[in-house]
């Protein structure tokens, strides 16, 4: 049992998604100064006029949404990681204390 709690709590997975949510905001940042920058130029909103501002905006999305997925990803494992905790923790002592009986 000792050795799930220290596994849990080694696991530090609320810092990567802080480190994410931060690289999210500045990409938000980015790509909300590029759209202002266009807007300033009279490109229109969300259009983009230059063929790099185009492919940096593309990137931003395409990172935007890998970024979001591997935030998704890192939230299953902690719940995965939780629930065996859980049942490794709580529910198999009990189990084997009722089997003795």
């Amino acid at each position: 049992m000792l050795w799930c709690i220290a596994k849990v709590f080694a696991m530090d997975i609320s810092k990567q998604l802080e480190m994410y949510e931060v690289e999210y905001h500045v990409l938000q940042e980015e790509m909300s100064a590029v759209h202002r920058s266009h807007k300033a130029h009279g490109s229109g909103i969300g259009v983009c006029t230059t063929n790099g501002a185009s492919n940096q905006l593309t990137r931003f999305q395409i990172e935007n949404e890998a970024l979001r997925r591997q935030k998704t990803e890192l939230l299953d494992q902690l719940q995965v990681r939780i629930m065996d905790f859980l049942f490794h923790g709580l529910f198999e002592p009990f189990v084997s204390c009722i089997s003795t009986v």
